[in-house]
C-alpha cells in the first residue's frame, strides 16, 4: 500500500523554529522513494528537515542550504565524479559531510557503477553484482550504494546537484536506459520537472 510521508522544515537543528511542511506519497511506482520540492523563505542559509510517517516514525535530520541571492563574493563547491563503491571506500564523502563551509555538492556523473572494473576490485560483495538491466535491478543498485554510511552522511548534510554519466544509465536497449534514468531520478535528491511535489 502507498505510504504517506510528512516533510517538515525548520530553521535550526533542534527542530524548534518551524518553517514549512507538507505531505507526499511513496509507492511502488517510484521504488518507494519520495521527494518534495520546497520553497524556503531566505536565500543563502541552512535549513533542517525530516520525514515523518503516519505512525510517527521520523527519519534522521537532514540539512540543506538555499542558494544565495544577488552578487556573492564566493561559492564553495564540493565536486565529485566516478564514485565506484567497488573501487574503494567513500571516506571523501565523509570528509565532505563534516564541513560547514560547502554551499553545494556537485556530482558530475557515475554516481553509481553498473559493473565492477576488473582492475579495481576493492570491496566487491559476494556474490558479485550483476550489470543492471531492469528498473528493479537499477533500483537495487541505488539501494546498495545507500548502504554506505559516508555517502548517506554527504546526502544528509548538503544540497546536491547531480547529472548522470555512462555508468549511471548504461543499457543495452532504449528501455534499459530509460529505466536507469528513472531510477537515477527517483534515488537522487533532484528537482523533477514532471513532479507535482
Amino acid at each position: 500500500s502507498p505510504i504517506t510521508l510528512d516533510w517538515e522544515v525548520y530553521e535550526d537543528p533542534g527542530l524548534l523554529t518551524y518553517v514549512s511542511s507538507g505531505t507526499v506519497v511513496a509507492d511502488a511506482s517510484t521504488g518507494w522513494t519520495a521527494q518534495a520540492d520546497v520553497a524556503l523563505p531566505f536565500p543563502g542559509r541552512h535549513y533542517w528537515y525530516r520525514w515523518v510517517d503516519s505512525l510517527g516514525n521520523s527519519s534522521v535530520i537532514g540539512r540543506t542550504k538555499t542558494a544565495p541571492y544577488g552578487q556573492i563574493p564566493q561559492a564553495r563547491l564540493a565536486v565529485l565524479s566516478c564514485s565506484s563503491i567497488y573501487s574503494g571506500y567513500f571516506n571523501a564523502y565523509k570528509r565532505i559531510s563534516e564541513r560547514d563551509d560547502i554551499d553545494l555538492l556537485v556530482h558530475l556523473g557515475d554516481y553509481i557503477y553498473d559493473f565492477v572494473d576488473a582492475d579495481e576490485r576493492v570491496r566487491v560483495p559476494v556474490p558479485a553484482p550483476i550489470d543492471p538491466e531492469t528498473l528493479s535491478e537499477w533500483r537495487e543498485r541505488h539501494t546498495y550504494y545507500l548502504l554506505d554510511p559516508d555517502l548517506r552522511a554527504a546526502r544528509q548534510n548538503h544540497p546536491w546537484a547531480a547529472i548522470w554519466d555512462n555508468h549511471d544509465i548504461d543499457g543495452s536497449t532504449p528501455q534499459t536506459v530509460a529505466e536507469a534514468m528513472q531510477a537515477f531520478q527517483e534515488f537522487l535528491p533532484m528537482r523533477l520537472t514532471n513532479s507535482a511535489n
